[in-house]
């Protein structure tokens, strides 16, 4: 009595590159729809860290007021007059906040803060 046990065949190969195909479909697929959805729904606009999205020169708009900056200089020996050059320049920043009614609020938000209009 001979018997022939038959075995499967693997077939690994096949197996393992249409598991590729079908992952890449999918990678494709979804990104695809992600694109779409953010470029749709206009959520490209309010992202400004694209670089062609970032406003040029002459479309930003000149306000008339003086920017301030002040570096404190984050190296070096600490003193009185250091203390005080900070304090001062502190206490400015410190007095603009507190001439929001609630500065935790939404207020200093709000694009009448945050864009300076001239009404003339």
């Amino acid at each position: 009595m001979s018997e022939e046990v038959i075995k499967p065949e693997i077939k690994g190969a096949r197996n393992l590159l249409l598991l590729t195909i079908i992952a890449t479909v999918i990678a494709v697929a979804t990104t695809t729809i992600g694109v779409y959805i953010y470029v749709s729904s206009g959520d490209i606009y309010l992202d400004r860290s694209l670089p062609g999205l970032l406003p040029d020169a002459s479309e930003q708009e000149d306000d008339g007021r003086e920017e301030q900056q002040y570096i404190f200089n984050d190296y070096g020996t600490v003193n009185k007059d250091v203390l005080d050059d900070f304090l001062r320049h502190f206490d400015v920043v410190e007095g603009e906040v507190r001439e929001f009614a609630a500065p935790f609020s939404d207020a200093p938000l709000m694009d009448e803060n945050l864009i300076f209009v001239d009404e003339d």
